[in-house]
């Protein structure tokens, strides 16, 4: 005889409240085993028997919530916390891991609601300063997120995570010196947190400390050898000093973590190609797969011979999903490392000039077309209010 058949035959009404606050505990320790289907199976029975309180109720929906969300059931998810929080108006994390649900399937306003909602409740509520804070940061709001870092750290002085992210808003909102100070301090915290090292060597290349920058991504890889971004970051600092063997080196590994990554891969391919070895089979081996009609796959086409440079760049205007300039300046990028590479050197000097004028000075593209006119010897006027 299962539970929900015994609570049918003579259990009391107290007996009754004691089996569901057991099998509330039972679904508790599931979860800390992992075992999610065990959870939604007691969870479930505890919902139907109808013996509950209101507030257990709650917890077993938010205990089926938290369940579904770990199974990425991110709907089933949803509607658990929303029974939560009808039973429980009051349920600061249901509120919280509604707002993570939001978050994770795209709906960032309902996030930043169901975080304010967790944190007017509980105003003590670390996670959701810090979730809501990842949010301004993404949205490019850097002064609410070092507010919200500012309340976790008040909250949680010795947490490195925290620091960290302080840090990254720090960085967004232009001030290198804090930002470094904070990663800085999570790594006293955490001595192995890799993820700080990254950012330092952000910082360095933002004021220009190359060598620092290395030395910060190296230290990164020695915690974390499969640690991906720090293997392609230290490539980028290496490409642009001219240093294409070691970032050849560097590209190669984190292609093997990042095969995903198109842009990547082409500066693999030209690194290869700036070394003075033929990377052509490597980047044709690396490119199945790869849709060569639409942007950036359109790149590796050209570099391939599959397209000429005029072409790409049509494919690199019509992108409907790069935000800055439609891909125009990823494209005259590119093209301008191919006619680098065919020795057409002014084809090659129009287009980093183009790259520049007509893109964003926050992405590696940008960067390196700057790079490559100063190897070449040349300099570009941007209009003041192009920069």
């Amino acid at each position: 005889m299962d539970r929900s058949e015994s609570s049918k035959h003579g259990m009391t009404p107290e007996s009754s409240i004691s089996a569901g606050f057991s099998t509330l505990a039972a679904s508790a320790s599931a979860m800390e085993r992992g075992d999610l289907d065990e959870v939604v199976v007691l969870t479930t029975e505890l919902i139907e028997s109808g013996y509950l309180s209101e507030q257990g109720i709650a917890v077993a929906h938010y205990q089926r919530g938290l369940a579904f969300c770990r199974k990425k059931l991110y709907e089933c998810a949803i509607e658990d916390f929303n029974e939560a929080i009808r039973f429980d108006p009051e349920f600061a994390r249901a509120y919280y891991h509604r707002g993570y649900v939001c978050r994770k399937t795209g709906r960032t306003g309902h996030a930043i609601e169901n975080y304010n909602r967790a944190i007017r409740l509980d105003p003590e509520f670390v996670p959701a300063y810090i979730n809501r804070g990842a949010i301004h940061i993404d949205e490019g709001l850097y002064y609410h997120a070092i507010q919200d870092f500012h309340q976790a750290i008040r909250l949680a002085p010795d947490h490195p995570r925290v620091y960290s992210d302080r840090g990254c808003a720090f960085y967004g909102n232009g001030r290198y010196d804090r930002a470094l100070e904070d990663f800085n301090e999570a790594l006293k915290l955490d001595p192995a947190f890799a993820l700080a090292h990254l950012h330092r060597g952000h910082v360095f290349c933002a004021t220009g400390c190359f060598d620092q920058a290395i030395d910060a991504y190296t230290q990164a890889l020695g915690l974390d050898p499969k640690f991906a971004l720090a293997y392609k970051n230290r490539a980028h600092v290496y490409f642009y000093q001219s240093r294409f063997s070691e970032a050849e080196t560097d590209y190669s590994k984190y292609v093997e973590l990042r095969a995903e990554d198109i842009p990547a891969l082409i500066m693999w391919h030209l690194a290869h190609a700036r070394a003075g070895e033929n990377g052509d089979a490597a980047l044709a081996r690396q490119a199945q797969g790869i849709d060569i009609t639409t942007w950036p796959g359109a790149a590796v086409a050209m570099f391939l011979g599959n397209l000429t440079p005029q072409e790409m760049l049509v494919q690199a205007r019509a992108d409907g999903e790069t935000i800055k300039n439609d891909g125009r300046h990823l494209g005259f990028f590119y093209a301008g490392e191919y006619y680098l590479l065919q020795g057409r050197t002014a084809d090659a000097v129009e287009m980093f000039r183009q790259a520049m004028l007509d893109g964003a000075n926050d992405c590696f593209e940008h960067t390196f077309a700057e790079a490559e006119l100063e190897r070449l010897g040349v300099s570009v006027l941007i209009p003041r209010e192009r920069r």
